[in-house]
């Protein structure tokens, strides 16, 4: 049976056409559309169109795709939330893929675990930057990041770096 794909971002994907006059169909993916970023007939010409697009706006089964957001208060977190949150992101994928419910059990995470395991392993190593970004990520593929119910460590499989300019990718 196939899966409902939910509701479609606000600036979801058109076609376009190339100056050879080629009409270039959105591409499906599983939850958007995208525009071929490339031109399909050859001529290697690129899609110069607005496709903005907030994940926010897609929902999945009846459920928002990225769920609530956290707030990281007045504390230093920034990274730990961010990684947090990708987390509980790809968890309520997961279960929305499947048809389950995204919120039991709860994906939330305590960012703050994060942050105290990479105190008591780095010290008074300087907090920000791209060496705790890259030790946090590390931090949680080995040791990973408690749930709010305390029920679950997730971890993450595999941490990678894809390049901000490179829409496919990202897409992937």
């Amino acid at each position: 049976m196939e899966r409902p794909r939910g509701r479609r971002s606000l600036k979801d994907a058109k076609y376009w056409r190339c100056s050879k006059g080629y009409k270039n169909q959105p591409e499906l993916h599983e939850f958007f559309d995208t525009p071929p970023f490339v031109c399909g007939c050859g001529c290697k010409q690129k899609h110069k169109g607005d496709f903005d697009f907030c994940l926010d706006h897609v929902t999945v089964n009846g459920s928002g795709l990225l769920g609530d957001f956290i707030d990281q208060a007045d504390e230093e977190l920034c990274i730990a939330c961010t990684y947090g949150k990708q987390l509980e992101v790809t968890k309520r994928i997961k279960y929305l893929m499947k048809g389950r419910n995204p919120e039991s059990p709860t994906p939330r995470v305590i960012p703050s675990d994060l942050d105290v395991k990479y105190e008591k392993m780095i010290g008074d190593y300087p907090k920000g930057g791209i060496a705790q970004l890259i030790l946090m990520g590390l931090i949680l593929k080995e040791q990973g990041i408690l749930n709010e119910s305390c029920t679950c460590i997730y971890k993450a499989s595999n941490v990678s770096v894809i390049p901000e300019k490179d829409p496919a990718r990202i897409v992937a």
